[in-house]
């Protein structure tokens, strides 16, 4: 009885070391700060400022090889970047805040290392 709690216990924590070393290799690969898009400001009235991504380091976002949101609600865009058609390159992670009453994107983010294009 003593073998089969032990070996009971042995898988169990096996398969749980190997489970979350698959989950670590399955995010670092589709990890948004990874890579760094291109996108356009789009000032309006019901957003203030949104970002619609344009591609990503070489890579047109029609070719399907981005697989990220197409609008995105920036919660921090430095006031130097609100300007309507800017480009900037970008990185992001996602963030946890609302997007205002009726603003309509796909993602509310938070930009890291953000540049004019």
């Amino acid at each position: 009885m003593k073998i089969n709690i032990q070996l009971f216990v042995s898988i169990v924590l096996a398969s749980v070391l190997i489970s979350c070393g698959n989950a670590k290799n399955a995010s670092s690969t589709t990890d948004p700060e990874k890579i760094t898009l291109i996108g356009k400001v789009v000032l309006s009235e019901s957003c203030g400022a949104f970002i619609t991504i344009i591609g990503a380091k070489g890579k047109a976002i029609e070719t399907g090889e981005l697989l990220h949101p197409k609008t995105l609600y920036p919660v921090n865009l430095e006031e130097k970047f609100r300007k309507n058609d800017l480009k900037i390159q970008f990185q992001y992670v996602y963030s946890r805040a609302m997007s205002p009453e009726n603003c309509e994107v796909d993602a509310v983010v938070s930009l890291i290392n953000v540049k004019s294009k």
